[in-house]
C-alpha cells in the first residue's frame, strides 16, 4: 500500500514537472518565428495577430513590421500592409530589407511612381543593385518599356549572375523582340450571298525593342453568286513605336490595294494611330484609316473606298475589369457618312490559375447621313437609327503553359432599326420605287472562339471561328495563323 502511495506521488511530481516545462518552452517559443511559421502554413489571420501584439511591445521591431506587411499583404489588405511599410520605413530608414519587400509589392500592385523612389537609391547600393534592377526592370516590363526593362535586367545579372528572375525576363523581351515571319489563311460565308477565301503573309523586326517594321500582303478571293469571282490583293508597310516617358504608342501604315474589279489603277491605304496610356489602366486612342469597303456584294462588284476615323477610351485592369468607350465615322466618297458609338464593360466573377471568366454589357447605336438602299443595299451598308443593348459574356481557360482557350460572346436582349422596303404597288413603268421606313426589332448576336498554342519557344499556331447574327444576315467566318520568330539557338 505505501509503495503505492509513493509510486503515485511519485507519478503526480512527474507530470507537474512536465507540464512546467512545457509551460517554460511555450513561453520561450519566438514569437517572430511562430508567426512566420503560421505564415508560411497559410494562417495568416493568427500570424498577424501575434505580429501585432509584438509591435504593441516592441515598437521597433522591424523585422515584426516587416513581416506584418508582408502577412497583410498575403491577406489582400494593401492598404494596411502600406501604412505597415511606411511606419516601418520612417522608423528604420536604412533597412534595406523593409525597402526591398516595399517595393516588390508597389511593383506587384502598379504603383510605378512609389516602386521608383524606392528602388533608386537601392540600385545606386552595390549590395542591393541585384535584386532592386530586377524589380525596377519588371516595373519597366509591365508599362511596355522593354528597351528600359533589358537595361535594368543586364544591371541586375552585371551584378549578382544568378538573378534567375531577371535572366528569365531579358530571354522574355529577347523573344518578344525577335524578327518574326507568319503566314495565315481564312474564310467567310454569309446569306447576302458573300463568300471570301483570303491569305496573309507578313514579316518584320524590331530596329530596337520598342521600334518594329512590318510588311504584309493580303490576297482575298470573293464569290458573290455571279459566274465571275473577283480578287482583291492589298499590301502595306507598317512602322509602330512606344515612347515610354510620354506613354504614347504611335502606329503608321501605308499601303495599296489592286481591285479585279476596279479600272486598273491601284488605289492607295493608310492607318494611323496614337494611343496614351494613362494612369490607372486607362488609354485614349485616335486612330483614322483609308482603306477598301468589302462587305456588301454591291462594293464588291464595284470598288469603294472609305475613311475612318475612330475616338476610344479604354480601361484594362490586372484584375480583369476590361471596357471601352468610343465614337466612329466612316465617310465615303459620294459624301455620304456613318457614324456609330458603343460602351461596354466586362467585369471579372471568376479568376483562377486555369480559368477566367467575366460578364458584362453593352450599348451601342448607329445611324448614316442618307441610305443607300435600293432593294440591296448599293454600294455599302447605310444603318438607321439603330440602338442596341447586349449582354457579354467572356472565358478564358489555360489548359497549360502554352497554350490558351478563349471563347466570348454578346446577345442582343433590346435592339431596333428603322428598316428601309420598296414600295412596290402602284409603281409605274420606268419609275424607281419609293422607300418607306418602319421600325422594328431584331435579336442580334455574335460568338467566337480562339485556340492559341505555342508549338515551341519559336513557333506559334492561332485558329478562331466567328459566327454572327446581324439586322439583315447571318455570317460564319474562320481563321487559322502560324508564326514563327528567328531566335538565338539557346532560346528555340
Amino acid at each position: 500500500m505505501t509503495i503505492r502511495i509513493f509510486a503515485i506521488f511519485g507519478l503526480a511530481a512527474l507530470l507537474a514537472v512536465s507540464a512546467a516545462g512545457a509551460q517554460d518552452t511555450d513561453t520561450t517559443v519566438d514569437p517572430l518565428a511562430r508567426a512566420e511559421q503560421l505564415r508560411n502554413s497559410g494562417d495568416f489571420a493568427q500570424a498577424a495577430g501575434i505580429l501585432r501584439q509584438l509591435l504593441a511591445s516592441e515598437p521597433d521591431n522591424g523585422d515584426a513590421a516587416r513581416l506584418l506587411a508582408q502577412t497583410l499583404y498575403w491577406l489582400g489588405d494593401v492598404p494596411g500592409a502600406t501604412a505597415v511599410y511606411e511606419r516601418a520605413i520612417a522608423t528604420h530608414p536604412h533597412d534595406t530589407s523593409v525597402r526591398l519587400d516595399y517595393a516588390q509589392m508597389l511593383v506587384e500592385t502598379r504603383s510605378a511612381a512609389r516602386a521608383a523612389e524606392l528602388l533608386e537609391p537601392l540600385i545606386a547600393n552595390p549590395d542591393t543593385r541585384g535584386r532592386a534592377a530586377t524589380l525596377a526592370g519588371t516595373m519597366l516590363y509591365w508599362q511596355g518599356d522593354l528597351a528600359g526593362a533589358a537595361a535594368r535586367f543586364r544591371m541586375a545579372l552585371a551584378a549578382d549572375p544568378g538573378a534567375a528572375e531577371a535572366r528569365r525576363q531579358l530571354d522574355e523581351i529577347r523573344v518578344l523582340s525577335a524578327p518574326w515571319i507568319a503566314i495565315g489563311a481564312g474564310g467567310l460565308n454569309d446569306d447576302q450571298p458573300l463568300d471570301r477565301i483570303e491569305g496573309e503573309v507578313e514579316a518584320g523586326f524590331f530596329i530596337n525593342p520598342l521600334l518594329s517594321v512590318a510588311a504584309r500582303a493580303r490576297p482575298r478571293r470573293f464569290d458573290v453568286g455571279a459566274p465571275e469571282n473577283y480578287d482583291v490583293v492589298s499590301g502595306e508597310i507598317e512602322l509602330s513605336h512606344y515612347a515610354a516617358a510620354a506613354r504614347l504608342e504611335t502606329l503608321v501604315a501605308a499601303g495599296g490595294v489592286n481591285h479585279s474589279a476596279g479600272d486598273g489603277s491601284r488605289m492607295w491605304t493608310g492607318r494611323a494611330q496614337l494611343r496614351f496610356r494613362l494612369p490607372n489602366h486607362f488609354s485614349v486612342t485616335a486612330r483614322g484609316e483609308r482603306a477598301p469597303y468589302l462587305w456588301t456584294v454591291a462594293s464588291i462588284e464595284k470598288p469603294v473606298m472609305s475613311e475612318t476615323g475612330t475616338l476610344a477610351a479604354a480601361l484594362s485592369r490586372p484584375d480583369g475589369w476590361l471596357g471601352e468607350a468610343a465614337f466612329r465615322v466612316e465617310q465615303f466618297p459620294d459624301q455620304n457618312r456613318v457614324t456609330s458609338a458603343y460602351v461596354w464593360l466586362l467585369a471579372p466573377v471568376l479568376r483562377t490559375p486555369q480559368a477566367r471568366a467575366s460578364l458584362g454589357y453593352s450599348a451601342a447605336s448607329q445611324d448614316s447621313r442618307e441610305t443607300r438602299f435600293n432593294g440591296r443595299y448599293d454600294p455599302y451598308y447605310t444603318p438607321e437609327s439603330i440602338v442596341s443593348h447586349s449582354a457579354l459574356a467572356s472565358i478564358a481557360l489555360l489548359p497549360s503553359p502554352r497554350s490558351t482557350i478563349t471563347a466570348r460572346g454578346a446577345w442582343g436582349f433590346y435592339a431596333r432599326e428603322t428598316a428601309p422596303r420598296l414600295v412596290l404597288s402602284n409603281v409605274l413603268p420606268g419609275t424607281v420605287p419609293a422607300i418607306a421606313f418602319e421600325r422594328r426589332s431584331f435579336t442580334p448576336w455574335d460568338a467566337h472562339m480562339t485556340i492559341n498554342g505555342a508549338v515551341s519557344n519559336a513557333v506559334t499556331l492561332s485558329a478562331s471561328v466567328d459566327r454572327m447574327q446581324t439586322a439583315f444576315y447571318s455570317a460564319t467566318s474562320g481563321s487559322v495563323r502560324l508564326s514563327y520568330r528567328f531566335l538565338p539557338a539557346r532560346h528555340r
